[in-house]
């Protein structure tokens, strides 16, 4: 009698449906902490790259690309029950936002610099080009290796 009740308690499909949406949830929540770091990171290097010549931004870019990637790679690959929309939708919802990120970084570098008569920084968008091809690196590389099963 006591095996039944367990047996009865026990529905595999609410089971399965709670963890999918949990695990939505879970995504969701870790792609918008994911934005939202971003752009603070970007906020608080924003004097750095003041003081930085081009290479130096764009290996910072590079770095913070490839640190979010790996973040988001580890994501991806742990949470189950994601379908590829949820792949497609943050490989290309984080670099966008990094880009825009990017831009206003740039921007507000320059105005700094305009104020301290130094020369304006540029490349903005080669900065947002190495920020999105480190950031897409760790999670093209789990597809390549298998790790990343297709759904």
């Amino acid at each position: 009698p006591q095996l039944e009740a367990r047996r009865r308690d026990y529905d595999r499909e609410h089971y399965v449906a709670y963890a999918k949406d949990s695990s939505r949830v879970l995504y969701w929540l870790a792609l918008l902490a994911l934005v939202v770091f971003n752009f603070l990171i970007f906020l608080l290097l924003v004097p750095l790259a003041i003081f930085l010549d081009s290479f130096q931004r764009h290996a910072v870019a590079a770095a913070v690309g490839l640190v979010f990637g790996l973040v988001f790679n580890f994501l991806v690959i742990d949470i189950e029950h994601l379908e590829p929309k949820h792949h497609l939708t943050a490989a290309l919802l984080i670099p966008i936002v990094a880009a825009l990120n990017l831009f206003i970084m740039t921007s507000l570098t320059n105005i700094f610099r305009g104020i301290w008569e130094l020369p304006q920084a540029g490349g903005a968008l080669t900065e947002s080009a190495a920020y999105a091809a480190l950031f897409l690196a760790p999670y093209l590389y789990s597809l390549w290796r298998g790790k990343i099963r297709a759904r």
